[in-house]
């Protein structure tokens, strides 16, 4: 009768566990590494408490192959539960500081030899578990405990040693994470019975989901707030009624004496147009290619303007990423805005793209009459456009913008990308 009780326990939880991975899989939490770790996670936990709560059932019914197979299949499961739980861990940490590899990749190969010992010792007989849950040679049992125990053991010092990192909460449900099952496996290795431990690891591992994903929905909501308020500022920004007005006077002057120039006048700013109101209504990157596009159409127009007073070089080592939409041109845009004839001699601005292990990196840079670190210019406006621009790559794409004046005069702009976003 205590089999049949636990077997539905293991069930019930397998059921509420499955309703986890569907709503983890509907709210799209796999998009995110976390999100995947933990989809893994529950899925894992589910394939354990299904089959020994069917192995339950089946106690005494003469199925011992099928019991077999099933706490096999349910042993794997903890393991790589183990093994997972390391990496997402490592994870979690990763985002904060640097953490080294090492700390999961440990614990992935002790997650390997604990099922390859524990596969040994059922398959050999050297470890029978009765009817009644009791090991009949304990010593072997508890030996082969000790590399779920030297897991938890490395996972517990990983906590310690960035705790500065997580938040309190995190850091108490990670600990009780780990101190119930331990509680629990300790229990039944002395005293027998049903096997709590994955119940336990259920209720624990489902409280924890059930939190982070308030955080991960929070987190969200914020995020979302604070792009409204940067695509309400981007829109500000970019409606720039001295620019088109200079355009239109630019292109009024060619259709004068160069009927032909201000025909593609006009195509070029109707293209940049376009361009820019479907930027502001677009809350993903996109490519970089696609930027510099846009760019270019922008100082084509600004050419038609200053002409020789303006000199352009590209150096473009690397595309095959994607970033924020108007993040290079209002760089270039100040450039001009700010040097323009005030320098005595042609402004000359470079726009350059690298990529190195870690990120890519897109720099803007002139020989103009240089920056000054909190510096801002008397000119009676409110200049939002860097500290919006900076709110976008941190919110978009994780990536961040510094700027500093040049030793020979001028500014220079760098956007970094980090890989992976």
């Amino acid at each position: 009768m205590l089999d049949i009780i636990t077997g539905v326990a293991d069930l019930t939880a397998a059921l509420f566990i499955g309703v986890c991975v569907w709503g983890n899989r509907m709210s799209r939490g796999g998009d995110r590494r976390s999100g995947v770790l933990y989809f893994v996670m529950l899925l894992l936990l589910f394939v354990m408490l299904a089959s020994q709560g069917i192995s339950y059932f089946l106690v005494g019914s003469g199925f011992s192959d099928i019991r077999m197979v099933l706490d096999d299949l349910s042993s794997a499961g903890y393991y790589a539960l183990l093994g997972t739980f390391s990496y997402f861990l490592w994870t979690v940490c990763s985002k904060q500081t640097t953490v080294h590899r090492i700390w999961y990749m440990i614990n992935v190969i002790l997650s390997v030899g604990g099922f390859v010992y524990w596969l040994y010792l059922e398959h050999s007989g050297l470890v029978v578990v009765g009817a009644d849950g009791k090991v009949s040679s304990s010593i072997y049992y508890l030996v082969g405990q000790l590399f779920g125990y030297l897991e938890v053991a490395i996972l517990i010092m990983m906590l310690i040693a960035y705790s500065n990192y997580l938040k309190p909460r995190q850091l108490v449900l990670y600990l009780t994470y780990f101190a119930i099952p331990i509680i629990v496996s300790v229990l039944r290795s002395f005293l027998g019975g049903p096997n709590l431990l994955y119940l336990a690891m259920a209720i624990c591992l489902f409280v924890l989901y059930q939190l982070e994903h308030i955080d991960v929905q929070r987190e969200y909501l914020v995020q979302q707030n604070k792009l409204t308020e940067s695509e309400l500022a981007m829109m500000i920004q970019q409606v720039q009624p001295h620019f088109m007005y200079n355009v239109f006077n630019t292109i009024y002057h060619l259709s004068v004496k160069d009927p032909v120039a201000s025909q593609e006048a006009i195509g070029q700013f109707s293209d940049f147009f376009r361009a820019n109101l479907a930027a502001i209504t677009t809350q993903e990157p996109i490519p970089f290619d696609e930027e510099l596009e846009n760019t270019k159409m922008y100082i084509y127009l600004e050419k038609l303007r200053f002409e020789e007073n303006l000199e352009i070089e590209y150096d473009i080592a690397c595309e095959e990423f994607s970033l924020p939409p108007l993040s290079i041109r209002p760089l270039v845009g100040n450039c001009i805005k700010h040097n323009i004839n005030k320098t005595g001699h042609p402004l000359h601005v470079k726009v350059a793209t690298r990529e190195y292990e870690d990120r890519f990196e897109v720099t803007v840079e002139d020989d103009g009459v240089g920056y000054r670190m909190g510096r801002i210019p008397d000119d009676g406006r409110k200049h939002v456009g860097l500290a919006n621009l900076r709110r976008r790559l941190e919110l978009i794409s994780g990536g961040s913008l510094e700027i500093s004046g040049k030793s020979g005069g001028g500014t220079l702009a760098v956007i970094k990308i980090p890989k992976g976003k």
